[in-house]
């Protein structure tokens, strides 16, 4: 099995409903551009061949440099803590969510300890900050909990402090 090694410098990337994902690399050196051409030679001088790529950035320290955090602090994440910390929200959860999805929860935690377990119980998560991050929490959370909790603020019927 031959491998191309390479140093490449992302130009662009673009995602279109007809043309899909696609990235533009400028070669760093003319010279690896050869590798490329003669795959196609190959194939009757017909691009499309699949490729497996392992990409690496490098830092100004021609070092490797870690991926990007996809961090905390989306608008998901943001409302869910906010939510978590409020006294209504701890009660509807905990009266709307909790009985099945309250199996083996430390019932000596805080009201938002609760909230926040729930929470991430009811969306598949093990942090909020996935909720900006993964497709299928985010769902979840419109679904079960945003939704359903909008339309309980909406009815009027709230919790007596």
């Amino acid at each position: 099995m031959k491998t191309i090694n390479l140093e490449a410098m992302l130009l662009r990337w673009s995602e279109t409903s007809n043309g899909g994902a696609t990235i533009v690399l400028q070669l760093a050196d003319p010279d690896d551009l050869e590798q490329f051409k003669l795959m196609t030679l190959a194939k009757g001088k017909i691009a499309g061949q699949r490729l497996q790529c392992v990409m690496v950035e490098i830092g100004d320290d021609e070092l490797p440099k870690d991926l990007p955090d996809p961090g905390k602090g989306g608008p998901l994440s943001i409302l869910a803590a906010r939510w978590c910390r409020d006294p209504e929200f701890q009660k509807w959860i905990n009266q709307a969510l909790a009985p099945p999805f309250a199996v083996g929860l430390d019932m000596n935690l805080t009201e938002e300890e609760i909230a926040t377990s729930l929470l991430r119980s009811v969306c598949g998560i093990k942090s909020r900050a996935e909720l900006d991050h993964d497709d299928l929490a985010s769902a979840r959370f419109e679904a079960h909990i945003r939704r359903p909790y909008m339309a309980h603020l909406q009815s009027g019927n709230r919790f007596v402090p």
